[in-house]
C-alpha cells in the first residue's frame, strides 16, 4: 500500500509540524517523513527529536516557531499540563498559527481542555465569520438554495415592516448566523474590490469596472476571510516591508495583549462590549477584566457583535464615556494654548 500524499488547494505538499513525540507522535512524523513530506518536530525534551532530525525533519526551537511554519499543527502530548504549556504558553503553538492553521489534538486529556482548544483556535483570527457564511451547509443540499432564499425573503418583509423593539426576531439558529455572516461578507467583498481598484495585485482573473462591478462581486464572493487575509493582507504587507509570517511581527499587529502594560497604563481608554460577542473568547472577556478598571469597562450580557446599540442602556454608556473624555480633551487644548 503506497504512502498518501496531503495536498493544500494548489496542489501543494503540506507542510507538517508534529508536537510531543513519544511512542505515538515519534511513529506518525515518521511515517510523514516516509511520505516525503516536510515535517518539523517540536518536544519539550530536545532529545527526542534527534533521530526524526535525522532522517530529514526540521527541528523548531519552540511550539510557537514550530506554528507558524506549518499548515498542519499535530500536538501528541503526555497529559492536560504538557497541552497548556505546548498551546497556550507564552512560546505555545497558539501565539505562532497563521490564518488557515488546522489544529490536530491527538492527546489523551480532559474533555474541558479540549474544547478550550477548540474555542481558542476557532477564535485565533477570523474563522468563525467564515463559519457563520456557510451556516447554511447544515441544511439537507436539496433544500439549501430555496432555505436561503427563504431567509433573504424574511429580510425583505422586515425591511418593509419593522418590528416592534424588544419583539423576537423570526430567523432560527442557522438563519442568524448565515445573517450575520453574509453581512461581513459583502463587507469583506467592497473592501476588496475597492483595494484592488487603487492597488491591483492581480489576484483576481476578472477585470475591475466600476460600472459593471457584477462579474468582479461574483468572483469576490468566493474569497473567505482567510483567503483575504493569505492572497492579499499579507502580500500586501510585504511589499511593505511587512513580514507577516514572523510571528513576533503578527503577534504585535494583531493581539492586543502585545500591549497589555501600555493599556493598563493609559486610563482614557473607555471599552463597552457585550459578553455574548461571538467574537470574543472566554479568554479575551478574563484579559478584558484584568486588564482595565473597573470604572473603564462596560460589559453587557446580550447583544451578540453590535446588535445592541439601538438600546438606550448601551447609548446611555457610550455618550457617558465620551463625556468624561470630552472634557480631558478640552482641558488639554486650553493648555497647549497657554503656551
Amino acid at each position: 500500500m503506497g504512502h498518501t500524499r496531503i495536498h493544500n488547494g494548489w496542489g501543494e505538499n503540506m507542510r507538517v509540524g508534529f508536537i510531543g513525540l513519544g511512542a505515538m507522535g515519534s511513529r506518525m512524523a515518521s511515517r510523514l517523513l516516509a511520505a516525503q513530506h516536510d515535517v518539523v518536530v517540536y518536544n519539550r525534551t530536545p532529545e527526542r527529536t534527534r533521530p526524526l532530525e535525522q532522517r530529514g525533519a526540521k527541528v523548531a526551537a519552540t511550539a510557537q516557531q514550530l506554528a507558524a511554519g506549518v499548515d498542519i499543527v499535530c500536538s501528541s502530548v503526555a497529559n492536560d499540563t504538557a497541552l497548556e504549556q505546548v498551546m497556550f504558553g507564552p512560546d505555545g503553538a497558539l501565539a505562532g498559527i497563521r490564518a488557515g492553521t488546522i489544529v490536530v489534538e491527538l492527546s489523551t486529556v480532559n474533555p474541558r481542555t479540549s474544547r478550550r482548544l477548540h474555542e481558542a483556535a476557532r477564535n485565533n483570527g477570523v474563522s468563525v465569520l467564515d463559519d457563520f457564511y456557510n451556516a447554511p451547509l447544515a441544511w439537507p443540499a436539496t433544500n439549501r438554495t430555496a432555505d436561503i432564499e427563504n431567509t433573504l425573503l424574511k429580510v425583505a418583509a422586515l425591511s418593509a415592516q419593522p418590528p416592534k423593539p424588544g419583539s423576537a426576531l423570526p430567523f432560527n439558529a442557522i438563519e442568524s448566523r448565515f445573517l450575520i455572516g453574509l453581512e461581513f461578507r459583502l463587507t469583506l467583498r467592497d473592501m476588496i474590490f475597492s483595494s484592488q481598484l487603487r492597488h491591483n495585485q492581480g489576484v483576481l482573473e476578472h477585470p475591475l469596472k466600476k460600472s459593471k462591478r457584477h462579474v468582479a462581486y461574483n468572483e469576490i464572493m468566493h474569497y473567505s476571510f482567510w483567503d483575504y487575509i493569505n492572497k492579499f493582507a499579507f502580500p500586501y504587507d510585504k511589499t511593505r516591508g511587512i513580514d507577516m509570517t514572523n510571528p513576533e511581527i503578527a503577534r504585535k499587529a494583531t493581539d492586543l495583549r502585545s500591549y497589555t502594560d501600555e493599556l493598563k497604563a493609559n486610563h482614557k481608554i473607555r471599552l463597552i462590549a457585550n459578553r455574548n460577542d461571538f467574537l470574543l473568547s472566554a479568554e479575551d472577556l478574563g484579559w478584558i477584566e484584568t486588564t482595565f478598571d473597573p470604572s473603564e469597562v462596560t460589559l453587557f450580557e446580550h447583544g451578540s457583535h453590535l446588535g445592541n446599540l439601538s438600546q438606550a442602556a448601551v447609548q446611555r454608556s457610550i455618550l457617558g464615556a465620551l463625556d468624561g473624555l470630552g472634557a480631558s480633551r478640552k482641558t488639554t487644548k486650553k493648555e497647549k494654548s497657554s503656551h
